[in-house]
């Protein structure tokens, strides 16, 4: 007979996500997703790894950002807020190649996130997002010459 693992079959119901205590987080966006909310409304899900305060390091969040007229707002101060100056980006369709260039584009870098606990469903809720400091993680500027013909973003630094 195996063994019943509480902790990590606990994680597995909460989609592999950790549920902490609210304040204010490092992570390092790991990765990204296109998915859609139980409303059939189209969003972008956002994985990332805790990687301050110490005694969280390693955990791993979640947060979505619906691709909808009133909240693009909300995913282009995600996109700022790592490091991604799309301040002269040109206009693009959602989910097209370009678009999901400037999203992966986030991988890998630094944001400080507010998280807030929700006692009544337990799980967390991202309510903002803040840029590490510069001198950590240089700016990515949008730049004149494209990098292929799908995306007209350039990476260079400040």
């Amino acid at each position: 007979m195996s063994g019943m693992n509480w902790g990590e079959e606990s994680k597995k119901s909460q989609g592999g996500v950790d549920v902490v205590a609210g304040g204010s987080y490092k992570v390092e966006i790991s990765g990204w997703q296109e998915s859609e909310a139980s409303t059939g409304t189209k969003q972008v899900r956002w994985f990332a790894t805790v990687v301050m305060p110490d005694n969280l390091k390693g955990s791993k969040l979640c947060d979505h950002t619906a691709l909808t007229p009133n909240a693009l707002w909300r995913l282009a101060k995600l996109v700022g807020a790592c490091g991604v100056d799309i301040s002269n980006a040109p206009t693009t369709e959602l989910m097209s190649d370009a678009f999901k260039n400037v999203l992966d584009k986030c991988v890998n870098r630094k944001v400080w996130w507010k998280v807030s606990y929700n006692s009544q469903y337990k799980n967390n809720k991202i309510d903002d997002y803040v840029a590490v400091d510069e001198s950590e993680q240089p700016v990515i500027a949008v730049g004149d010459t494209p990098v292929d013909s799908a995306c007209p973003f350039e990476e260079t630094k400040l």
